[in-house]
C-alpha cells in the first residue's frame, strides 16, 4: 500500500507497534480501595522497655503513640489530675489510653470561634497531618475529641471566673459573663428606678408624675428572629446527654426550666 492509498486504509490494515519501554507483564486494572480504618498502627508495642504503656497523644502536630510515665510517689494514684497538670486532658477518668494536649484543644477552640471550624473538620485536619498518604489509617478518636473539647471549655470557664484553685462550687449565675448593656440596678440604672425624682421628670419631659416617665424610660421587651431559633428541637438520646452546668451560666437549670414549663402559657403572634 503506497502513500497515496493511506487515506483508504481500514482499521484492520493498521498494526499497533508496542512501545519498547512498556512492561508487557503489567496491565491496567481497577484499583481496590481497602478500608484501613481498623489498622491502627499495629506495629506499635503496648509497652516500652521500662514497661511504660503507650498512649495515644492528640496534638496540633498530629496524632502520636508515646509511652506514658506516671509518678509512683505518694499521691501517684491521681493520674488524671497529674496528666492535666502537665497539659494533657485524658479522654476517660478511669484508665488513660488517649490524651489531648492543651495546645490542641486551645487551637480548636479558637478555630471554632474565629473560623467556624467544626470538630469533624479539625480532626480530619489532624488525621491528614499525621498521615497524608493514608489518613484513614489514623486512629479515630473523633467522639473522644468532641467530649474532651466540651470538658476543656468548661474548665476554661471555671478558671475565667476564679474557680480553678477554689474548693467552693459556683452558684447560680456565677459563670455568666457580665453584660453592661443589660439593666443592672445600682450599676447602670438607679436603685430607685421605679420611684424617680419628680423634679428630674418635670425638667426633662414635663410630665406631671414620675410613674408616667418611668413607663417610658424603663421598659422590658423581648425580641426574636431566625438567629435565635432552635434547629435541634428534640434529641435522639436525651438520656445520654450530660449537663456540665445547671444554671451557673447563661442558661437556666433543667429542673427550674421544667417548673417554668408547668405554668408557662404559650401565646402565638401574627
Amino acid at each position: 500500500m503506497g502513500p497515496q492509498d493511506a487515506i483508504f486504509a481500514t482499521e484492520d490494515d493498521i498494526t499497533l507497534v508496542e512501545d519498547p519501554g512498556d512492561e508487557p507483564d503489567w496491565e491496567d486494572i481497577d484499583d481496590h480501595v481497602a478500608d484501613h480504618s481498623s489498622q491502627h498502627f499495629p506495629h506499635i508495642p503496648k509497652t516500652n522497655s521500662m514497661d511504660c504503656p503507650f498512649v495515644l497523644v492528640v496534638d496540633t502536630s498530629g496524632i502520636h503513640h508515646l509511652p506514658l510515665l506516671m509518678c509512683n510517689c505518694q499521691g501517684g494514684e491521681k493520674n488524671i489530675a497529674e496528666a492535666l497538670a502537665s497539659g494533657l486532658l485524658a479522654s476517660t477518668f478511669k484508665d488513660i489510653r488517649t490524651v489531648f494536649t492543651s495546645t490542641c484543644l486551645d487551637d480548636f477552640r479558637f478555630a471554632n470561634l474565629e473560623c467556624k471550624t467544626s470538630a469533624y473538620q479539625f480532626y480530619q485536619l489532624l488525621k491528614r497531618r499525621t498521615n497524608p498518604a493514608n489518613p484513614m489509617g489514623v486512629p479515630n478518636r473523633y467522639a473522644e475529641f468532641r467530649r474532651a473539647s466540651r470538658e476543656w471549655r468548661h474548665l476554661k470557664k471555671m478558671k475565667l471566673h476564679g474557680f480553678s484553685h477554689s474548693a467552693r462550687s459556683p452558684g447560680v449565675g456565677d459563670l455568666a459573663l457580665f453584660c453592661p448593656a443589660c439593666p443592672q440596678p445600682g450599676i447602670n440604672i438607679p436603685e430607685d428606678h421605679n420611684t424617680a425624682d419628680d423634679r428630674l421628670v418635670l425638667h426633662l419631659h414635663g410630665m406631671s408624675t414620675a410613674k408616667a416617665w418611668n413607663s417610658v424610660l424603663y421598659t422590658r421587651s423581648f425580641v426574636t428572629d431566625g438567629n435565635f431559633s432552635a434547629n435541634h428541637l428534640k434529641q435522639k438520646h436525651p438520656g445520654d446527654d450530660i449537663w456540665l452546668l445547671q444554671g451557673q451560666g447563661m442558661i437556666t437549670g433543667v429542673e427550674r426550666y421544667k417548673e417554668h414549663l408547668k405554668v408557662a402559657m404559650e401565646k402565638y403572634t401574627v
